[in-house]
Parts: structure tokens; C-alpha cells; sequence
């Protein structure tokens, strides 16, 4: 009897080994990036966002706050709860790669824009779903051959899902300001590194102070 049991217990071992991972279920622990008034899984210091009284706080076009976490490939999670002010027509968006759900944009609809969703599609009003300037929850989840775009517990979108993974994540104010209180990712996650300064495109290094390795190609009177 005993065994017995002991083969029974090494074929259920053995299967868990070799079964294929079929990306229809995220880990159950969610990596946080903000919570309870630490920010410490996002990049504050990529744009102008700042951290106030717990909450994280971004404003203005191409201020992108990137998650120091992004979608390794397979089943994930991202919740988040946010509110947006000035959103009426201000293109913020919640974005995976070059792909972004827009939460309203020119034509005052939510939309998609992006390769996954095959360019851009007008779809519903906010107003559907969320109340201008007022704290909602939103979700994307990638399961089961689908990317599903949640607010407030409603299907908004979803899209055909491979399973690939995205090289950045993370949300952009564009025209509204944005206040996010909790944001988390669940799933097989990677490191994503902080985008350089605005302005450089190739790592500088300050030589003022240091005299032994300056050289003097040209020296002009009066020029410096």
C-alpha cells in the first residue's frame, strides 16, 4: 500500500514537470508597483509624475509613467484604480508596447490604437462604464487566447491574444492629469529599465572636474 502510494505520488510530481505551460492561468501573487502610498515599481523619475499623499500624479503629452515590470509572455493580470481629471477628449491611455487603450480620445469615445488591434478603432463613450473625474477600477487580462480590457468590472474590449510578451507598460496623461492610487502586474513578468533623460540619446559623463582627462584639440583668443 505504502508503495503504491509512492508511485502515485511520483506520477503526479512527474506530470507537474513535464506538463506544457499553457498560459490560460497568471500566478496568484500580483508584483505591486503602487500601493499603499509606495511607488516603488514604476519610474517616477521618466517624466514630471510625482508621489503625493500616497497617490502618483502625471500630467502633459509624452510623460510616460513605465512600470519597472512588463509582460514576460502568457497569462497576466494589470489592475489599477485611477481618475483622471480633464479627461473629456485628452487621448490618456493605458499602453502595452506600441499598443494603447485610450479611456477617451478626440472624438470623446474609448479606443484602441496599436498593431495587436489592427490600427485604430473608435468604440464606446466613457460615460458607459466611468464618470468623468471620478476613481474607477481597470483591468487587462491576457488568457485563454484573449486580451480583455476591463472598467469597473465591464468588458470595454477584447482582442485575439498569442501570448507574446510586451517590452513596456504603463500609462500615459497625454491632455488630463492622472491619479493612480494602485497599480499591479500579475503573470511571468521581466525587468524593464528606466528610459534615458529627455534630450539624450547616448550616455554623458561630466569631465569639468576632472583635469587629467581633458585634452585641448584648439584654442582660439577670445572663443572660450
Amino acid at each position: 500500500m505504502i508503495r503504491s502510494r509512492w508511485f502515485l505520488g511520483c506520477l503526479a510530481c512527474a506530470s507537474l514537470l513535464t506538463a506544457p505551460d499553457s498560459g490560460q492561468a497568471a500566478p496568484a501573487e500580483p508584483r505591486l508597483l503602487i500601493q499603499d502610498g509606495q511607488a516603488d515599481g514604476v519610474h517616477l523619475h521618466s517624466g514630471t509624475w510625482t508621489l503625493q499623499d500616497g497617490i502618483v500624479l502625471g500630467s502633459g503629452e509624452r510623460n510616460y509613467l513605465y512600470a519597472r515590470w512588463t509582460v514576460a509572455g502568457g497569462a497576466f493580470r494589470v489592475r489599477a484604480r485611477l481618475k483622471i481629471l480633464k479627461q473629456r477628449a485628452s487621448a490618456a491611455s493605458f499602453f502595452l508596447g506600441d499598443n494603447h487603450f485610450g479611456f477617451e480620445g478626440a472624438k470623446q469615445t474609448i479606443y484602441v490604437n496599436g498593431p495587436l488591434f489592427g490600427g485604430l478603432k473608435l468604440l464606446g463613450t466613457p460615460q458607459e462604464f466611468i464618470e468623468r473625474g471620478d476613481w474607477f477600477d481597470f483591468e487587462v487580462r491576457g488568457a485563454d487566447g484573449q486580451l480583455s480590457f476591463l472598467l469597473n468590472g465591464k468588458l470595454a474590449h477584447s482582442v485575439k491574444y498569442s501570448n507574446q510578451g510586451f517590452d513596456r507598460l504603463g500609462f500615459s496623461p497625454w491632455r488630463s492629469t492622472m491619479h493612480i492610487r494602485h497599480f499591479s502586474l500579475t503573470g511571468q513578468a521581466v525587468p524593464y529599465a528606466a528610459p534615458q533623460p529627455r534630450g539624450y540619446s547616448i550616455p554623458t559623463i561630466d569631465l569639468a572636474d576632472d583635469r587629467e582627462r581633458q585634452v585641448i584639440v584648439d584654442r582660439e583668443a577670445g572663443q572660450y
